[in-house]
C-alpha cells in the first residue's frame, strides 16, 4: 500500500503538470506576435518570397501545388493584412489576433512559422483563411 502523502505529492505534482501545459509563456506569444507581424509585412510590402519563407513547409507546399507554381507567385498577399493585437499559444500551436482577423502558427525546433493567414470567422463555421 502506498504511503498517503506519497499519492498526495504524485497527485500535486499531476495537477501543476497540467496547470503549466495550459499555460503559454510571454515569450512564446512575443514570438507569435513578432512572426505574424513580420509575415504580414512581408506580404503587404508585396515582398512575398520572405512571406513565404515564414510559413509552414506543408502550407508552403499547399499554397504551391495548388497551381503548380512557387509559392511566391501563388501567395495571396491583396487578402493579406492588418495589424497583431493578440496572440494564445498553447504548446507548439499559436493563434494571433490581428484588426482584420487570425493568424495561426506551429511552433518547430527554429521557431514559430505561419500555417493559416487571412483568416477571418464564419457564423458557427470554421475559420475561412486566405492562406492555409
Amino acid at each position: 500500500m502506498r504511503h498517503p502523502c506519497l499519492v498526495k505529492v504524485t497527485l500535486w505534482v499531476a495537477s501543476c503538470a497540467v496547470v503549466l501545459a495550459g499555460c503559454a509563456s510571454p515569450a512564446a506569444r512575443q514570438d507569435a506576435s513578432d512572426t505574424a507581424a513580420r509575415f504580414l509585412a512581408a506580404a503587404r510590402d508585396g515582398d512575398t518570397a520572405a512571406a513565404c519563407a515564414l510559413l509552414t513547409p506543408r502550407t508552403r507546399d499547399d499554397l504551391a501545388f495548388a497551381e503548380g507554381r512557387p509559392c511566391a507567385e501563388m501567395l495571396p498577399a491583396d487578402r493579406l493584412g492588418g495589424t497583431v493585437e493578440d496572440a494564445d499559444t498553447w504548446s507548439d500551436e499559436a493563434r494571433v489576433t490581428t484588426d482584420q482577423g487570425a493568424v495561426y502558427l506551429t511552433g518547430f525546433d527554429s521557431g514559430w512559422l505561419v500555417s493559416a493567414a487571412g483568416c477571418r470567422a464564419g457564423d458557427d463555421e470554421p475559420d475561412q483563411c486566405a492562406v492555409g
